[in-house]
């Protein structure tokens, strides 16, 4: 499936569960309202791309993303804010790193490893982070940082950045989904383990 498919793709399960009554486990504290323009506007603003001054080109689907991780961060406390921060940082030397192990074997590429690779570092910012809001920012930030570098990292044309393509938005929305999930899915299986030993509890009682 191509990339930017992909991201449609997942963009329309959001926005189908986020008006089919999830919204409090979608928004995870977030504004609702804030949410609900984010999902409006992302489609018409990843049609779109724009030069940056001679150094590269942004999508602004890519913007929109990295205007509204950045807004939020703002708000946070200094201790989130910076925790968020250091696990974009852990999650964009393993996105470059492994990006650089598939180009050096070439055997990974038939399996096409960024789709994997994107909801292996979805389960690794989980264990990095609890907060849904925070493995968001964490997330944004760590692919981000990880297309910066790899465009100076390359040999041609280098130091030319483009920001938000479809492979780079296809890898942030199977990241954040899988997140999303398996955070979701943690909370429910915690739950209900707290619920059986309750009723262990009062059964001994």
């Amino acid at each position: 499936m191509e990339p930017g498919l992909i991201a449609i793709v997942i963009w329309m399960a959001v926005v189908i569960l986020w008006w089919s009554g999830w919204r409090k486990e979608l928004s995870a504290g977030l504004p609702e309202w804030g949410l609900t323009l984010f999902l409006v506007l992302w489609p018409f603003a990843y049609s779109r791309t724009v030069a940056l001054a001679g150094i590269g080109e942004i999508n602004l689907g890519a913007a929109l993303i990295l205007a509204s991780a950045l807004t939020v961060l703002s708000g946070m406390q200094t201790i989130r804010r910076w925790t968020a921060l250091a696990a974009g940082l852990l999650i964009a030397s393993v996105a470059l790193f492994t990006n650089k192990l598939t180009l050096m074997i070439p055997a990974l590429l038939v399996s096409n490893p960024h789709w994997i690779l994107a909801v292996m570092i979805g389960a690794l910012t989980v264990m990095l982070l609890r907060n849904p809001v925070e493995q968001w920012i964490a997330l944004t930030f760590g692919f981000t940082l990880s297309a910066v570098a790899e465009a100076w990292l390359r040999a041609e044309p280098r130091g030319w950045i483009v920001l938000g393509d479809s492979e780079w938005m296809a890898v942030w929305w199977l990241a954040i989904g899988s997140s999303r999930c398996l955070s979701s899915l943690a909370a429910r299986m915690a739950k209900a383990w707290g619920k059986l030993g309750l009723r262990k509890g009062g059964q001994r009682s």
